[in-house]
């Protein structure tokens, strides 16, 4: 029987933050993780990144980006 290992989280999640400048002509699928207004910095998101609700993240917002938000905003 193996045992746990600990370790930081930090030594596998690595925060990205692809700031992104929107055009009002084109349509963006958009990501909310119980955002209760949008900001005027928008960041886009990749299948696969670890993502979360810098205000309600301790209420559990927070996932994993599935396939089909790949390039959200």
């Amino acid at each position: 029987m193996s045992e746990w290992q600990k370790v930081k989280i930090g030594d596998f999640l690595h925060r990205q933050k692809k700031s992104v400048q929107l055009d009002s002509e084109q349509e963006y699928a958009l990501v909310t993780i119980r955002v209760k207004h949008i900001g005027s910095q928008m960041y886009q998101i990749k299948k696969g990144q670890f993502i979360l609700s810098g205000i309600d993240a301790r209420q559990g917002a927070f996932g994993i980006v599935p396939d089909e938000l790949d390039g959200a905003i």
